[in-house]
């Protein structure tokens, strides 16, 4: 890495990942094209990718988590509830839902982050496709 950034990743504690450890997926659109919006609800369901754990988190553009009254800014494959077949539906709103919910905050866009550690997945494997990440569906906005 260049100084630059080696500077920008001292000064802001994050560590990337490297390719064996994992891999990191950024959505600032749902599966339409659509822009993320936090005054939008949104049904993220599917299967994520094989991997030993997963983080799925929404945050700001730029990569700030929302504070929300629920302080919950996430889910991880430990702690989801799945649907009988494994594939999983998570609510992303304001508004209070039933289920997997993940409180939206704030008057601007924001993105969600898949993280996925100890997976076979790698960046040049053919098992790498839209089709093996979950979807982002807009249900309604206010």
């Amino acid at each position: 890495a260049d100084p630059y950034a080696r500077a920008a990743l001292a000064r802001s504690g994050e560590l990337p990942l490297g390719l064996s450890e994992g891999l990191t997926f950024v959505a600032a659109a749902d599966s339409a094209g659509d822009a993320l919006k936090t005054d939008c609800a949104y049904e993220i369901s599917g299967t994520m990718p094989v991997a030993r754990f997963w983080t799925l988190t929404a945050s700001s553009a730029l990569g700030k988590l929302i504070g929300n009254p629920a302080n919950r800014y996430g889910f991880t494959s430990a702690e989801i509830l799945r649907e009988t077949r494994g594939g999983f539906v998570i609510a992303a709103a304001r508004g209070v839902q039933p289920g997997n919910w993940l409180p939206l905050a704030g008057p601007d866009g924001f993105v969600l982050t898949l993280r996925v550690y100890d997976t076979p997945v790698s960046a040049t494997a053919s098992a790498l496709r839209a089709a093996n990440l979950p979807l982002i569906k807009k249900m309604a906005c206010t």
